[in-house]
Formats: C-alpha cells, sequence, structure tokens
C-alpha cells in the first residue's frame, strides 16, 4: 500500500522539481514504476508533468533486473 499524498504535499513537490528543472541534479529513487505515479498523487496531469520534467533532458536507471549483491538479503 502507499501512503496518500495531500495537495498541499503534491503542490510542495512539484514546485522544487519545477525550481530545479534544467538548474539542478535531481535524484529520486522508487520502486513504482512511471505508470504507477497516479496512484500516489491522484492526479494523472500533475504525474505526467512531473514525469515531464523529471525524464526531460536526464537518464533513467531501471534496476528491476539488477542481481542483489549483497551476500544476506536478510541484513539491514
Amino acid at each position: 500500500s502507499f501512503l496518500e499524498v495531500d495537495k498541499a504535499e503534491i503542490g510542495l513537490f512539484y514546485s522544487l522539481v519545477q525550481k530545479r528543472y534544467k538548474r539542478s541534479c535531481t535524484i529520486i529513487t522508487t520502486a513504482l514504476g512511471f505508470s504507477d505515479w497516479n496512484k500516489i498523487f491522484n492526479n494523472k496531469q500533475l504525474s505526467d508533468a512531473l514525469i515531464g520534467r523529471l525524464s526531460d533532458n536526464g537518464h533513467i536507471i531501471n534496476l528491476k533486473k539488477c542481481k542483489n549483491i549483497r551476500k544476506d538479503p536478510e541484513v539491514d
């Protein structure tokens, strides 16, 4: 399950991404694919805008098929 994000938090996050757009590096990690972002933000237009800003002139690294290199995956 996912935590619901209220409109104020969504607005702050979008403002942060917008201010950093093409000015600074931004690294975001998530276990969700872009197609699932609408589940968090509950707003398809906003999700699409965020994905557009983050993926434009950027690099997407998908680690879905990477192997776990830790000897004991249960250790935190």
